[in-house]
């Protein structure tokens, strides 16, 4: 399965460019609500950041910069992971991907944000199911099909 969220737009065009001809391959379905949730979660990404973030917090001797290099990181790292490795083009998808592990992290632990005024983990613990909630509903550019 691929990553790429497939909207209603792509379906279109794909079933107007092939003529009902054989040996053509069927368009994808349409990417529905959980469909379109599941591939805009960078949740590898999110693993490696807990992953590596344990590591720092359960250190005595980690420097204070080190949870914001990862979190830098994390941040560059999914757009990156998510076209290469996962081959997805379209550029809201990538966006919406890194906005929700930015999102993750201020839900999860925020180790970076700790001790900074602004910063209440009350706000990640709400910010979570809500953009988790809406974000479903964004679909993305149309894209010509395979």
């Amino acid at each position: 399965m691929s990553r790429a969220v497939i909207t209603y737009e792509h379906r279109l065009n794909a079933m107007s460019d092939s003529a009902p001809t054989q040996g053509k391959p069927t368009p994808l379905p349409e990417d529905k609500y959980k469909d379109r949730l599941l591939k805009y979660i960078p949740g590898e990404v999110v693993t490696f950041y807990l992953c590596l973030t344990a590591s720092v917090a359960a250190s005595t001797n980690a420097p204070p910069w080190l949870s914001w290099a990862i979190f830098v990181v994390g941040v560059v790292a999914t757009p990156f992971y998510l076209h290469f490795y996962l081959d997805v083009s379209d550029r809201i998808q990538l966006t919406v991907s890194t906005v929700a592990f930015i999102v993750w992290v201020l839900a999860l632990n925020a180790l970076p944000f700790e001790g900074k005024s602004w910063y209440n983990p009350v706000y990640g613990r709400v910010l979570l199911p809500v953009f988790t909630f809406f974000v479903a509903g964004v679909k993305t550019t149309p894209q010509p099909a395979p």
